[in-house]
């Protein structure tokens, strides 16, 4: 789809997390009728590869890909994170950055 066809652009959405699981068909279903395109945040391999789920069943919807600095764990590497973004509905690379606050953080891993 056309990104100028939306109304709006939700830049930032999480629909895979738990939270949404109850209500997604209502959540996805109302963006689709009100015209907003939704941008799917990943924040760990898993969450990443859910997004795209998302992302490739509708059309309204893309996806990012990428590790938050708490999940820095997870086992996302280089070579899987380039298999993710080669998917055509991926649009950007996020959640991502430094978290340098608390001790919680590995700095090298980030």
């Amino acid at each position: 789809m056309n990104i100028r066809s939306f109304n709006y652009i939700d830049a930032h959405a999480h629909l895979q997390h738990e939270d949404f699981k109850r209500q997604e068909d209502v959540v996805i279903q109302t963006c689709k009728k009100k015209q907003i395109g939704v941008i799917v945040v990943g924040t760990d391999y898993a969450s990443s590869k859910e997004a795209l789920k998302i992302a490739d069943t509708f059309p309204h919807m893309w996806a990012t890909v990428g590790v938050h600095p708490h999940n820095t764990d997870d086992g996302f590497s280089k070579e899987r994170f380039a298999e993710l973004l080669a998917v055509e509905s991926v649009v950007g690379i996020g959640e991502c950055g430094l978290d340098y606050y608390g001790d919680k953080n590995d700095r090298n891993k980030q």
